[in-house]
């Protein structure tokens, strides 16, 4: 079965999907006649007989309804053209759609498929950032990243015990305490997807420590809190006297934004980089360092603690950037196949 769903997948289905969020207001029966292909696909793939019904067969297979692709992606297309300020489409879906007897237009479709979905008000409040501040030309150079550590290579293939030795000795060699700020970083967020929180815990070399939690939205990922996390403990180290020429490290467990980071594709980080580099403006060295989590390292328990607190606080209803609406998209769309396939 696997081959097959790969060639339906790879080769199949994307014909059937080309531009559907165009051509997604066309009328039931007419989508009923692509819905075919699909459920003699599935078929096909489970052995299934003519009486099986069509839900059982995706839940076996592991393939999403064309219906709620369809969701997914005409309300994607939707949120990115209200983002995209400059597009012919923007001032199009501002205009109120006129209304049909049988047929909708593709701005009523988005709108109650965000209805349907229950999802919060996903319109921007800045246009969306196609550009990094600091691209790769740039006279500026990013501080060190470094996203492993020798001597773990996957995190599942050791233990908990081993995972921590091996991260506390990398620490005391190359970041010791007394000549390095430590500064550890965790963010969290409800179920993924609201109530975010960060947490700080900086650990000076006169063997203080600093720490704090902070709300990161109400609609907020773990992506997110984690990036806001970070870009707090860059600022709060900026503007600190004890940061001026001393070396500074930044840890966290989240792997992912130190790859966007390091990607030219991630504008939305902007904030982040510009905090970074106004931390390397002072600071003598600055290192970003990825640790794994949830391993017993003090200071990371602690930041993941912090996190938890920023999560329970007074939540600030930012509007939701456009990765961040996709991912509330793909959650709301993920929790409704839950629903049907059980």
């Amino acid at each position: 079965m696997k081959v097959l769903k790969k060639t339906y997948v790879g080769y199949v289905r994307p014909v059937i999907e080309y531009g559907m969020a165009s051509w997604g207001t066309a009328s039931k029966t007419n989508f009923q006649k692509i819905e075919r292909v699909q459920n003699q696909s599935l078929r096909i793939l489970t052995g299934g007989m003519k009486s099986t019904p069509i839900n059982y067969m995706e839940a076996v297979a592991g393939l999403e309804p064309l219906e709620d692709r369809k969701m997914r992606k005409t309300l994607t297309q939707y949120t990115k053209f209200q983002h995209l300020t400059s597009h012919p489409m923007h001032k199009l879906i501002a205009s109120k759609p006129k209304k049909r007897l049988k047929r909708t237009n593709f701005t009523a479709s988005a709108l109650q498929i965000h209805k349907r979905l229950d999802l919060p008000d996903l319109k921007p409040d800045a246009p969306l950032q196609t550009s990094i501040d600091w691209p790769s030309w740039s006279q500026q150079s990013h501080p060190e990243i470094a996203k492993d550590i020798d001597g773990i290579s996957t995190k599942r293939s050791m233990s908990k015990s081993l995972l921590r030795c091996v991260t506390q000795d990398m620490l005391k060699e190359k970041y010791p305490s007394d000549h390095w700020i430590r500064a550890f970083t965790d963010g969290s967020a409800s179920e993924a997807i609201r109530d975010g929180g960060g947490g700080i815990y900086i650990k000076w070399p006169d063997k203080t420590s600093s720490s704090m939690s902070i709300p990161t939205g109400k609609h907020s990922t773990n992506y997110k809190a984690e990036a806001e996390a970070l870009q707090k403990a860059a600022r709060v180290l900026a503007n600190s006297e004890a940061n001026y020429n001393t070396k500074v490290v930044l840890l966290t467990d989240a792997r992912s934004v130190f790859e966007s980071l390091e990607s030219t594709k991630c504008p939305e980080l902007n904030a982040l980089t510009r905090a970074i580099m106004a931390l390397s403006s002072t600071a003598s060295k600055v290192v970003l360092q990825w640790i794994p989590g949830h391993i017993d390292i003090f200071g990371n328990d602690i930041a993941d603690e912090l996190a938890k607190e920023g999560g329970l606080m007074e939540q600030i209803q930012y509007s939701p950037s456009y990765k961040e609406a996709k991912t509330l998209i793909n959650s709301a769309i993920n929790y409704r196949w839950n629903e049907g396939h059980p």
